[in-house]
């Protein structure tokens, strides 16, 4: 009888211990299956986050195979004025007609957003962009040192048109006196 009880308890003990084990490895699915699921959508965010990134990286690194492509490409970028060109010091020339030989002077210009302003030689000088051009400006310079023809106010003055050219290196226009219809040529270069 000992012996029937004892192999009863053991065939249970066998039975429970089979019984926990599928319920275990049951279990431990179940929670792979919770974290599997939980991980996804992180991971799937992960990866939505970085498809801007990569596609950004792909891009540019098409931009700069198409910039070695085309070199002008890469000149035309550069060509692109920005308000900051006219800042700075500049070799001017002048004349008043096609026959006569250009004049020299120094012109110091600054710049924000809307105008620029600074001196020339002989005076100073006002304008502003034009139609929101950073390339092109027009505006009025007044001679306050009293060279050149005097115009009715006591001072030679008029306006100014200047566009910038070679990359905001350089920049050609034209100006006026006292507001007579004949325009001058101007042109300047920015100093080293």
């Amino acid at each position: 009888m000992i012996i029937a009880v004892l192999i009863i308890v053991l065939v249970l003990a066998f039975v429970g211990y089979l019984w926990n084990r599928k319920s275990s490895e049951e279990s431990a699915r179940q929670a792979a299956a919770l974290v599997e699921e939980k991980r996804l959508p992180v991971a799937n965010d992960e990866k939505a986050k970085a498809e801007p990134n990569r596609i950004n990286k792909e891009k540019i690194a098409t931009d700069q195979a198409d910039t070695r492509k085309t070199p002008e490409a890469n000149t035309q970028a550069q060509d692109v004025p920005s308000f900051r060109d006219w800042d700075g010091s500049w070799h001017l020339y002048y004349r008043s007609s096609e026959k006569e030989k250009w004049e020299e002077t120094e012109m110091e210009l600054t710049s924000d957003q809307s105008r620029i302003t600074g001196n020339y030689g002989y005076g100073t000088i006002s304008g502003h962009f034009v139609d929101g051009d950073f390339s092109k400006v027009t505006g009025e310079y007044i001679n306050t040192k009293g060279t050149g023809r005097d115009c009715g106010h006591g001072k030679q003055s008029g306006r100014f048109w200047f566009k910038l050219t070679k990359g905001g290196r350089s920049m050609e226009g034209k100006w006026d006196v006292c507001g007579e219809a004949q325009q001058r040529d101007w042109k300047a270069d920015k100093k080293h």
